[in-house]
């Protein structure tokens, strides 16, 4: 793929945004990143392998307005104990975090206001990867009600597939 500087954008909104796009969801969240490089110019599959270097599948599952507020202030929490951590990346929705670790303001698109429960698309790690860490995301995938369950491509080549279709090789 060929990204010009016109269209960079932080890596991690393009792999929310990808996994958005690949499972038909209303919202994704790409967790946590170390990673906050602006990427353009030509964009490898070696590319690829290091902003996603994980073999995590990209899961789904429907969630309330506060139960994503919830989602969120997990990441959060995690984000604020490892240093390492800089940004939580965001498609189809703003989140404002308070220093707290709280949400301090969510913002939605007009047509998921009024809707009880949205699809939302995360890395498979925050549910499948046996820890402790991430206590809420567990506990709302446990739900009956929120259906969660694993996509067939993990995170890299759903990011990949994005890549390709959004930003072909112009070979003129």
């Amino acid at each position: 793929a060929f990204i010009d500087e016109n269209s960079s954008e932080e890596c991690g909104i393009l792999i929310s945004r990808a996994m958005k796009s690949y499972t038909k969801s209303d919202v994704a969240i790409f967790g946590l990143s170390a990673k906050t490089n602006k990427i353009n110019g030509s964009v490898t599959i070696k590319d690829a392998y290091y902003y996603a270097p994980h073999e995590d599948y990209v899961s789904t599952m429907e969630v309330t307005h506060e139960e994503l507020k919830l989602i969120n202030e997990d990441f959060y929490k995690y984000k604020k104990k490892n240093a390492k951590y800089k940004k939580i990346y965001w498609s189809g929705f703003a989140c404002e975090m308070a220093k707290k670790g709280k949400v301090k303001e969510l913002t939605l698109p007009e047509r998921l206001r009024s809707k009880e429960r949205i699809k939302i698309a995360f890395p498979s790690y925050y549910v499948d990867y046996p820890t402790i860490k991430f206590l809420e995301i567990r506990r709302i995938a446990e739900q009956k009600e929120s259906k969660y369950k694993n996509a067939d491509k993990t995170v890299r080549e759903v990011f990949e597939i994005y890549l390709s279709e959004k930003f072909p090789l112009d070979n003129h």
